[in-house]
């Protein structure tokens, strides 16, 4: 009988990834620098996942369907998230069509609703993610048989592409490159590469102990600050989204988050608010901005509190999450986490 490994360390790293992200919105120093590292971690896991069950099926139907599967399962994600953030939406839809609506407005806010950073046309910055990933996946395996499944051509692909957003991003105050697709499926494929090289090369991964991986990690850690402290003091930005040494420490990251087995009973509670957080997050945003706009609220250290607020106000709504759905056990709550 085959049993189904536990990945309680991906579980926890999930979460820390989610925390991660908040810190980057509600703009607390140093650890916002550490939350740039959330998104890559988050597309080099699902990737992992995605690409360990992909690779055991056998013809071209089942991975065929497989995709499919997976795909609506993003897509449904990002559209049960989506009903709740229609007020936002349509607010953005009036400030872009400015009272009158036209083709080109139209238009203008579809092309926002699927790229929706900085404009946030659909309500929620942070669902960016989940449109890259639906719309780089297909596009990555296709490129994939494209190539004749040849990696090292693929993995050149991919470092190019990533060089390009290193540039246009960490170092853009030096080559004044467009960010134009920073938020958008190419900025993904390097990390959903990441997870298909760990996924066809799982059995290596125990080649190396924990601690090794632990150690490299921490290095990688103290390297990505380091750069990122430099570019600030040479005139760019110290939380940009991507450096050079963001891959290679995501993906030590998660080769940490795979081999790491915490005496923990069950994880998969901290895996759906990992989850429900990364989602829930922009409403808190909202919340906490009127709150102190309408009572002019500004001293040192609100960030923090912001950050609570969230993270709090998230848990509270998580736990009405949970008793609703078990009380009227709609299909509909399952697709939220």
């Amino acid at each position: 009988m085959n049993v189904k490994k536990l990945y309680k360390g991906i579980d926890i790293f999930k979460l820390v990834a989610a925390l991660g992200v908040v810190t980057i919105h509600t703009g607390i120093k140093f650890f916002d620098i550490l939350g740039r590292l959330g998104v890559p971690f988050f597309v080099i896991v699902s990737s992992f996942f995605f690409f360990k069950h992909y690779f055991r099926l056998n013809n071209s139907i089942q991975r065929k369907n497989y995709i499919k599967k997976f795909l609506v399962r993003l897509g449904l994600l990002f559209l049960t998230w989506e009903v709740f953030y229609i007020p936002f939406a349509i607010i953005k839809f009036m400030m872009i069509n400015n009272g009158t609506i036209t083709i080109k407005s139209v238009l203008l806010y579809i092309f926002d609703f699927f790229y929706p950073v900085p404009s946030n046309a659909n309500g929620w910055g942070p669902s960016w993610y989940l449109i890259a990933m639906f719309m780089a996946l297909p596009i990555f395996i296709g490129v994939f048989y494209l190539l004749r499944k040849n990696l090292i051509i693929l993995g050149i692909l991919c470092v190019i592409i990533e060089f390009y957003f290193i540039c246009a991003n960490g170092y853009g105050y030096l080559t004044h490159w467009s960010t134009l697709g920073t938020y958008g499926f190419p900025r993904v494929m390097i990390y959903i590469y990441i997870g298909m090289l760990l996924a066809k090369f799982k059995d290596k991964i125990n080649d190396y102990s924990f601690k090794r991986y632990l150690g490299i990690f921490g290095a990688l850690l103290v390297l990505f600050l380091i750069e990122n402290f430099v570019i600030k003091m040479s005139g760019g930005v110290i939380n940009s989204e991507e450096v050079f040494t963001t891959a290679p420490t995501a993906l030590v990251g998660s080769l940490v988050a795979i081999r790491w087995q915490p005496n923990v009973a069950n994880t998969v509670n901290i895996r759906n608010f990992s989850t429900f957080l990364y989602c829930a997050q922009q409403w808190g945003l909202v919340v906490w901005d009127k709150f102190t706009h309408v009572l002019n609220i500004n001293f040192l250290g609100i960030n923090v509190l912001e950050f609570v607020f969230i993270v709090i106000s998230s848990y509270m709504f998580y736990l009405l999450y949970k008793w609703i759905k078990a009380k009227t056990q709609w299909k509909f709550w399952s697709y939220m986490v």
